[in-house]
């Protein structure tokens, strides 16, 4: 199985949104939750963190809502591929 294979076969993301556009939750596996957040600087904070943890297992600073859903979207095939032997 490859990479793109395993993209094609998850799911898309479900995001929930809270407050307006200013929050948006997913739970890209059973055990980790989403999160998009609208910084005050019109950014956006995207974290991914165990449920129930506040420490983000990862992080980053997205320009465009496409481009923080893409990076946790990216996150997810990783995620499933790492209980795989897949090499890119």
């Amino acid at each position: 199985m490859t990479r793109e294979e395993i993209a094609k076969s998850l799911k898309p993301l479900e995001w929930d949104i809270w407050e307006g556009s200013e929050y948006r939750f997913a739970q890209p596996t059973e055990a980790h939750e989403a999160m998009i957040m609208t910084k005050r600087d019109g950014c956006l904070l995207v974290k991914i963190n165990k449920r129930g943890h506040m420490t983000a297992v990862a992080e980053t600073v997205a320009c465009t809502m496409q481009e923080a859903m893409d990076f946790v979207r990216g996150w997810q095939v990783s995620r499933f591929c790492s209980y795989f032997q897949i090499n890119d």
